[in-house]
């Protein structure tokens, strides 16, 4: 059973990471996004040819989750340790290992990436209760989906509109509070 110390404890934790949530929701978003161009700009590069790939392409496409969480991971870690940062901080060193493993299992840019990017911004939604991650997740899970099951052959176009997108609506949204 918890005192009233610690319910207060909870409830200051849980004020700062709504009050700093906000900036943690947009730096997952262009994460997210610039992780959908850079798999974009692989598949343009010849990741989706094997007869074509250059070995630089070859060994990168399959690690763009592991650089895009560490991404993430980098400006959380070295800012003070509040609740929404820890939480944070933690998630993204989970998806490094997840990025890590991706590189192991399938040598695939379209359907892992938008799958990857999919889990990053739902378990941040997820973790931070903030509905328009979760939200954001559906365009790229429909995308892995689709890419993989009707082999669609301009992945790359919908990866560079999702990364488009998706960095498009964190500019709109900081736009519109910045007037306000």
């Amino acid at each position: 059973m918890k005192n009233h110390h610690s319910l207060r404890a909870e409830a200051a934790e849980t004020a700062i990471a709504v009050e700093e949530a906000p900036a943690v929701n947009g730096l997952v978003f262009l994460t997210a996004g610039l992780g959908a161009l850079l798999s974009a700009l692989m598949l343009f590069l010849g990741a989706g040819d094997p007869a074509t790939i250059s070995a630089p392409v070859f060994f990168l496409t399959p690690l763009l989750p592991a650089i895009c969480a560490a991404l993430l991971w980098l400006p959380l870690s070295f800012t003070k340790g509040t609740e929404a940062r820890r939480q944070s901080i933690s998630a993204a060193g989970v998806l490094v290992i997840v990025g890590a493993m991706f590189f192991f299992v399938e040598w695939s840019a379209r359907f892992e990436l938008s799958l990857f990017f999919a889990l990053m911004l739902f378990a941040w939604g997820s973790r931070l209760k903030h509905t328009p991650l979760k939200c954001a997740a559906l365009p790229y899970l429909v995308a892995a989906i689709a890419l993989r099951v009707f082999d669609f052959p301009g992945e790359a176009f919908v990866l560079l509109a999702l990364g488009v997108a998706t960095i498009g609506w964190v500019v709109s949204v900081r736009r519109r509070a910045s007037t306000q």
